[in-house]
């Protein structure tokens, strides 16, 4: 049912058990990075750790990129569509935008690589290569992850949102602390593990959103 549709009572009810429900799993989201931070942090050295932050910032400004507000626009007209046909064309062509342009993004962003591992200096330049590879390669199924977990908040299926949203939060965080404590994970490990993560949960995102 949508929300429009329903009495002022129900939509007082409507709001709280979604603010509940995706409040308390960004909450949680947060909490698990309190909980693995002390491990991670650690295991690594502080230039290590410095470097997996970094790379991660970079990771996210290219998924910003792509987007580019696309995330709030789409949910801006989303709902002004009533047929399903409508919405459909909305989600399919923001998604087809998104996909070309993260192309572009890719493809300037390896060609730029060389220069940002000539900024970090230290280090093996093949590991580091390696490293700016697997982050790139992140990029799509970062976009795909949030693509989904946005229509599926804006289409209220609320059990698949938190599969993807706090199984891979969940999933990411376990095997990390898991591979660090068991098999003494280092920088590489830690973000191919990302990539697996990201591939698995951004690929079932756009699974649940095939309709």
């Amino acid at each position: 049912t949508e929300p429009a549709q329903l009495s002022l009572r129900q939509r007082l009810k409507f709001l709280a058990k979604d603010t509940a429900l995706y409040g308390g799993a960004k909450a949680l989201s947060l909490a698990v990075g309190f909980i693995t931070f002390p491990v991670i942090a650690r295991h690594f050295s502080v230039a290590d750790y410095g470097l997996i932050d970094l790379l991660s910032t970079v990771g996210a400004f290219l998924a910003t990129v792509i987007v580019f507000g696309q995330d709030s626009a789409i949910g801006r007209y989303f709902y002004e569509y009533t047929a399903t046909q409508e919405r459909r064309a909305l989600i399919s062509q923001s998604l087809l935008i998104q996909v070309v342009v993260c192309v572009a993004v890719c493809i300037l962003a390896l060609a730029g690589a060389p220069w940002v591992i000539s900024m970090l200096g230290e280090g093996s330049r093949d590991d580091l290569s390696l490293l700016m590879l697997l982050v790139i390669l992140q990029v799509p199924f970062n976009v795909f992850l949030g693509f989904a977990q946005n229509l599926l908040k804006w289409s209220f299926a609320r059990t698949e949102f938190l599969v993807i949203s706090l199984g891979s939060t969940l999933a990411s965080a376990g095997a990390i602390v898991g591979g660090i404590l068991l098999f003494d994970f280092g920088i590489v490990e830690v973000f191919y593990t990302y990539l697996i993560i990201r591939l698995l949960f951004g690929c079932l995102g756009l699974h649940y959103c095939r309709k």
